[in-house]
């Protein structure tokens, strides 16, 4: 007996080399210490099941959702609460077999771990966006790099985000517009 995805991945093959630099680059914003392998609680605090189709369809809860990702990686045996480069790239050539294209692959790594940047339409949509006010007044619309964790409610971490990307003179940010797409009200990085 052989299952679908394991008959599509024989066809397709391993991971393409775009492929392969995608889940390589979400493994190393998990694996901080650059050790090779993540606690599945880091993988759990940066994985966002809500966007799943299961559950945007009411098929499964988020919680659902997340335990089965996480049972993905505890196989053969080997139930050690952390995934290693290897079950987390197993896993997305497994992932990979039924998607066709490679950009559409790409916008889909950039979403679920909040990778920055891509092009046309693989360019990440999720990572949070604030209006950022200078000291001179301008403002520009900055996408917070790393945002895992983040909340709109949090100005503090969206602030210090934000400085540890580069952005520099930081009078506020606005979470906020008006039906003019004005901002309504700017917080203060007086903390800083």
């Amino acid at each position: 007996m052989i299952q679908y995805e394991e008959f599509l991945k024989g066809l397709r093959g391993p991971l393409s080399k775009c492929r392969q630099e995608m889940v390589h680059a979400a493994f190393r914003k998990l694996d901080k210490n650059n050790d090779g392998h993540v606690d599945v609680i880091e993988v759990a605090n940066s994985y966002d099941p809500r966007l799943h189709p299961d559950v945007i369809n009411g098929k499964k809860t988020p919680d659902e959702v997340l335990r089965e990702f996480l049972d993905t990686f505890d196989v053969g045996g080997d139930i050690d609460g952390r995934v290693t480069v290897t079950e987390f790239t197993n896993y997305y050539e497994n992932v990979s077999a039924s998607i066709d294209r490679d950009d559409y692959f790409e916008l889909m790594m950039r979403n679920t771990w909040h990778l920055s940047g891509g092009s046309s339409w693989s360019k990440n949509s999720t990572n949070k966006r604030v209006l950022v006010k200078d000291s001179k007044g301008n403002e520009k619309v900055v996408e917070i790099e790393d945002d895992i964790g983040l909340s709109y409610g949090d100005n503090e971490g969206l602030m210090k985000a934000l400085k540890k990307q580069g952005v520099k003179d930081i009078h506020g940010i606005s979470l906020n517009w008006d039906s003019e797409n004005k901002p309504k009200k700017y917080s203060s990085a007086s903390a800083f």
